[in-house]
C-alpha cells in the first residue's frame, strides 16, 4: 500500500469518526427552541470528583502514610492562595461535562460544573490569579478570567531588539449558577442549554469512585453506528487480504483472528451502553482500585457474551497465589466466534507446520495428531492456562506454565516426534530429548542460539526451555539449573490441589503482580552503560514490605456487562507518595 493510499484510509477513518461522535450533537443540542425549555441538555462524556474535602483528605492521608506531612501542609498553604475555595461547598460532586455542537464538523462543548455554597462570594470571588465577576446588563451570568499566559519569543525580523512579547491576556469564559450549581464554559452556547443536574448525573460515580469518567454511547444514534462499523468492516477487509509472499497458513492464522477482533468490536459499538473508569482509595483496606467496566445492551448478544464469560474452576488454581513475583490465569469461556477463530488459527498453524518440517504426503504424523488435541481441547470451550515468574533477583528467575488438554494422551508422543525433527534447526543450539522425568512425564530440554542480555538478567545465564506433557496437561519452564525442580514442584502443586476446594466459577483473567519480589534487580542501562533508575529502583525498599506489596487485576462478568478491577495493595500508594514527595524536594532546591 502506498503512502497516499495510508492518508487516505486514515482521513477516511477520521471522517467516519467524527460521524459517530458528532451526529448525537443532533440528539442533544440541536433540540428546537421548546425542547431546549423543556428537557435538560444530555452530556455525551462526564468525568466527576466526589469532592474536594474528599481529595484533600486522600491526599494528608497519603502524604501522613510516608511521614511527609510537610508536603500536605504545603499543599494546604497552596489552597489558601486560591482563597480556600470561598464560596464553593467543599463536600459535592464537582467535574466536567461533555456535549457537541451541532454542525459539521462537530465541535466539543466541554461545561465544568462547581457546587455552590455561597453564590455571592462565587460570583465576585478570586482564586489566586482566576477572577470572578458579574457581567454587566446580564443577570446570572459572571465572566471567570484565567492568569495572564506567557508571551512568546519574537520572531526574527519582529520588533526591534527582539526579545519577548510579553504576557497576553488569560483566557476567559462563562459562568452561570443554577439550582445550587456554578456551571463554566469558555463557549456562550452552554448560556442557552438547560442543564442536567450534576448530582443527578454523578450520584452513581460518586457512591462509588473518588475520581471516575463514563461515556454514554445510547446518545449516538444507531444508524450512525451502524455507518462506522460498515466503513471499519470495509477498510478491514481491505487490510485482511493476502499479502504479497505471505504463507498462507500465517494467512489463515492472520484473517481468522482479524474476522473475530472486528466481530467483537463490532459488538462492543452497537451493543454497548455505557463505558466507564474510575478509581477508589479505600483508608480501612490501605489499598487504591482502579476499575474499568463496560455496561452492554440487556438482552444483547454481547451481553451474553460478557455473562457467559466466567470459566470453570481452572485446573492450575492452586497455583494462583498472591507471594510470587508474577502470575497470569486464564480460565476463559469460549462463544461460537472464538472457537471458530481459534479452530482455523489451528488450520492454519498446521498448513505453516507442515510445510516446514512435515514430510512430503504425510496426512497423520505427529503435526496432525498434535493439532487434532489441540482442536478438540479447544472445541470443548474452555481456555484453560497459567503462567507465573517464581523466584528472586538473587537466585535468579524462572518462567513456568501449563495449559489444559482435552483428549491429550498422544500429545506427549507427538511432542517428541517434532522436537526430533527440530534437532538440526539453525536457530536452535541443541535439542535434548528425555533428560528427566516427573510423574510419568518426559521433559524435553530446548536451547537457543541467541542469547539476549535481558534474559541474562532475569534468570542469571543462557536460559533453556523445558516442555513436556501429561495426558491433561502440557507444561513449560524457562530457566537454568533451577528450571526443572520448580517444574516438578508446581506439577505436584497443582496434582494436591485436585481433590481440594468446591468446584465453582473462576474469574475469567486474573493477573497477581508482587513487586517487592523484583527489588534488587539489576538495573536495566543507558546506552552509555550508566544505570537507569526510576522511582521503583529509588523508593521501592521503602515503599515495599511482604505484607503490601502486591497488586491484582481481575477481569470479571457483572449482570449487565463486565469489569476489569485493578487492586492496588498500601506499597504502591507510599510508592507515588514517595515518588511525589521527591519531585517536591527537587523542586524546592
Amino acid at each position: 500500500m502506498t503512502q497516499i493510499d495510508d492518508k487516505l484510509h486514515w482521513r477516511a477513518f477520521c471522517l467516519a469518526l467524527l460521524l459517530v461522535i458528532g451526529i448525537p450533537a443532533s440528539a442533544t443540542l440541536a433540540a428546537d427552541e421548546d425542547e431546549k425549555e423543556k428537557k435538560p441538555a444530555v452530556p455525551l462524556f462526564v468525568a466527576n470528583v466526589a469532592s474536594f474535602d474528599k481529595v484533600f483528605k486522600e491526599l494528608d492521608g497519603l502524604f501522613a502514610g510516608i511521614d511527609r506531612k510537610d508536603v500536605a501542609d504545603f499543599l494546604a498553604e497552596q489552597l489558601e492562595q486560591v482563597d480556600n475555595l470561598v464560596g464553593l461547598d467543599r463536600t459535592k460532586p464537582f467535574g466536567v461535562m461533555m456535549f457537541m455542537e451541532a454542525g459539521f464538523p462537530p465541535q466539543f462543548m466541554p461545561v465544568g460544573y462547581f457546587p455552590v455554597a455561597d453564590e455571592k462570594a462565587v460570583g465576585n470571588a478570586k482564586y489566586g490569579q482566576v477572577t470572578v465577576k458579574p457581567v454587566e446588563g446580564e443577570t446570572n451570568v459572571y465572566e471567570v478570567t484565567g492568569p495572564p499566559r506567557r508571551g512568546r519569543p519574537q520572531r526574527p525580523g519582529g520588533a526591534p531588539g527582539g526579545g519577548n512579547r510579553g504576557p497576553r491576556p488569560g483566557g476567559s469564559a462563562k459562568m452561570i449558577i443554577r439550582d445550587g450549581y456554578a456551571f463554566v464554559s469558555p463557549n456562550e452556547g452552554f448560556l442557552d442549554l438547560v442543564m442536567p443536574d450534576p448530582e443527578k448525573i454523578s450520584r452513581r460515580l460518586s457512591s462509588k469512585y473518588d475520581v471516575a469518567a463514563s461515556y454514554n454511547l445510547t446518545s449516538i444514534p444507531r444508524t450512525t453506528l451502524n455507518i462506522f462499523v460498515t466503513f471499519l468492516k470495509n477498510a478491514a477487509e481491505t487490510e485482511l487480504q493476502q499479502r504479497d509472499d505471505e504463507p498462507a497458513g500465517a494467512y489463515k492464522i492472520r484473517r481468522a483472528n482479524g474476522v473475530s477482533m472486528l466481530e467483537l468490536l463490532e459488538q462492543l459499538l452497537t451493543q454497548t451502553d455505557e463505558f466507564t473508569i474510575g478509581i477508589n482509595k479505600s483508608k480501612q483496606e490501605k489499598s487504591a482500585v482502579l476499575e474499568f467496566s463496560v455496561q452492554a445492551t440487556p438482552g444483547s448478544k454481547f451481553a451474553k457474551y460478557l455473562k457467559a464469560l466466567g470459566g470453570k474452576r481452572s485446573y492450575f488454581h492452586s497455583l494462583i497465589k498472591e507471594d510470587t513475583p508474577f502470575t497470569v490465569a486464564l480460565s476463559w469461556a469460549l462463544d461460537a466466534r472464538e472457537k471458530k477463530a481459534a479452530l482455523e488459527s489451528l488450520e492454519g498453524f498446521e498448513t505453516e507446520a507442515a510445510a516446514r518440517i512435515g514430510k512430503e504426503g504425510e496426512k497423520d504424523g505427529p503435526i496432525q495428531k498434535l493439532v487434532e488435541i489441540l482442536k478438540e481441547t479447544a472445541d470443548a470451550g474452555h481456555v484453560d492456562f497459567l503462567a507465573q515468574m517464581v523466584g528472586n533477583p538473587k537466585d535468579k528467575f524462572v518462567f513456568l506454565g501449563g495449559f489444559k488438554l482435552v483428549g491429550g494422551n498422544g500429545f506427549a508422543p507427538a511432542m517428541e516426534q517434532i522436537l526430533d525433527r527440530l534437532s538440526d534447526h539453525e536457530a536452535l543450539n541443541s535439542v535434548k530429548l528425555n533428560v528427566d522425568s516427573h510423574a510419568g512425564m518426559q521433559i524435553h530440554r530446548i536451547e537457543g542460539k541467541q542469547v539476549r542480555d535481558e534474559d541474562k538478567r532475569l534468570y542469571g545465564d543462557a536460559p533453556a526451555l523445558f516442555i513436556g506433557s501429561t495426558p491433561k496437561a502440557g507444561w513449560f519452564a524457562i530457566g537454568t539449573d533451577e528450571a526443572v525442580p520448580a517444574l516438578k514442584k508446581a506439577m505436584d502443586t497443582v496434582a494436591d490441589g485436585q481433590s481440594t476446594g468446591r468446584a465453582t466459577k473462576a474469574a475469567p483473567l486474573t493477573i497477581v503482580v508482587n513487586a517487592g519480589r523484583w527489588l534488587g534487580m539489576e538495573p536495566t542501562k543507558r546506552a552509555d552503560g550508566t544505570p537507569r533508575v526510576g522511582p521503583f529502583e529509588q523508593f521501592g525498599e521503602n515503599a515495599f514490605t511482604p505484607e503490601n506489596d502486591d497488586v491484582k487485576i481481575e477481569l470479571t462478568p457483572t449482570d449487565d456487562g463486565a469489569r476489569l478491577r485493578i487492586e492496588f495493595n498500601e506499597g504502591f500508594l507510599r510508592l507515588i507518595g514517595l515518588g511525589l514527595s521527591g519531585r517536591f524536594d527537587r523542586a524546592r532546591l
